[in-house]
């Protein structure tokens, strides 16, 4: 799922990565509050685990595949930890869902708009892929559709991010993604913004906005938060994949945020980041604070980003893995500075010292 097949390439070839620079005390296993599932939401949500598509009246929605195959919508509460079905989609009768994103009385879905009637019926995966090598984007909004793109991609071969503003009034989509990167300079250096103010009068204003290996945008409080790859060695030794900053009126007057860190969620404030960067041997998550440019690593447990949401109950990144949710901690401090490149330090580390660092900060495996 994420661009780091190239990039473990890349250390393998060239040795590269220095963590002796970084004092031994810095580290710290990460501080969880564990809440296991009960019985409702074990039999729910188990085998998908809880990946949010926003939030609706305080819950989350989530879009799950039934035992056929097909997806249907449900809120999530974390208060009450139960899953109840999300009504409030309407179903065009030719329409196929392929994923949604929510804010509240908004909702963006992503598929198919108009099915021919022999696959009305059918599971999504079951539709031929060389009859809908498309995706439409339409926005729900007071029972009505809104048909505000498409894109001339089947959903298997381009996973298009998309993100609702802190206010929900925009939507920001990105083509270029870590999950498909099949790399198209005409229609991959873009994002793609849509201004929602006037939805009540039906109107929605689409912006087109140049922007080179740009993805993984948010925007809040009218700056853009998103990762850029810049090219090391031309390319030839891939891409460091920078944080910036910048306001909505120009994407290309940025502040530099964090060096060689994917960005992977973001706080409704804006003030902390989750990140994932390299770290003895393989991926980290880390907690960078906006203001200060410095992170912390979140060390315990292989956190599964898949299925990670900021918590609307706890004010904090929550975990899903299987059996309980696990909710992070903000750190105590953030000792290691955000901007500084750690990829070019010669290492003297071995595999047995990343395999004695991993096992010193590993947690204890879950109760139950």
């Amino acid at each position: 799922m994420k661009k780091k097949i190239l990039l473990l390439a890349s250390l393998c070839i060239t040795g590269l990565i220095n963590l002796r620079c970084q004092p031994e005390n810095n580290y710290s296993l990460s501080k969880e509050k564990i809440e296991y599932k009960n019985s409702e939401l074990l039999k729910n949500t188990l085998k998908r685990k809880i990946s949010s598509r926003g939030i609706y009246n305080g819950k989350h929605v989530l879009f799950i595949k039934d035992s056929t195959n097909n997806r249907k919508a449900y809120l999530f509460d974390e208060y009450e930890l139960n899953i109840t079905p999300f009504l409030q989609i309407r179903d065009d009768i030719k329409s196929k869902i392929i994923d949604i994103l929510v804010s509240n009385n908004i909702i963006l879905k992503i598929g198919f708009y108009q099915v021919e009637e022999q696959y009305l019926d059918s599971p999504i995966e079951e539709i031929p892929i060389e009859q809908h090598e498309y995706q439409d984007f339409w926005i729900q909004f007071n029972d009505k559709n809104i048909k505000i793109d498409s894109f001339p991609y089947h959903y298997i071969d381009k996973y298009i991010r998309c993100n609702f503003s802190d206010d929900g009034k925009k939507l920001i989509c990105n083509p270029y993604t870590s999950v498909t990167p099949g790399y198209s300079p005409e229609t991959d250096n873009r994002i793609y913004l849509y201004d929602l103010h006037e939805l009540e009068k039906g109107n929605i204003v689409k912006r087109v906005i140049p922007c080179e290996r740009c993805l993984n945008n948010f925007i809040v409080d009218n700056y853009y938060y998103f990762n850029k790859e810049i090219p090391i060695g031309h390319g030839y030794d891939g891409f460091y994949n920078n944080i910036y900053k910048a306001p909505l009126s120009n994407i290309s007057d940025t502040i530099k945020i964090a060096h060689d860190i994917e960005l992977i969620n973001i706080t409704p404030d804006g003030k902390f980041i989750l990140g994932e960067k390299y770290l003895y041997g393989k991926f980290a998550l880390v907690i960078i604070n906006v203001e200060t440019k410095r992170y912390q690593y979140i060390l315990g447990r292989d956190y599964p980003i898949d299925n990670c949401y900021y918590s609307v109950k706890e004010k904090k990144f929550a975990f899903d893995f299987g059996k309980c949710i696990v909710y992070i901690e903000f750190p105590d401090k953030y000792p290691f500075d955000a901007l500084e490149n750690t990829f070019f330090k010669k290492t003297t580390n071995t595999k047995n010292d990343e395999k004695n660092f991993w096992i010193k900060y590993t947690h204890k495996p879950f109760l139950r």
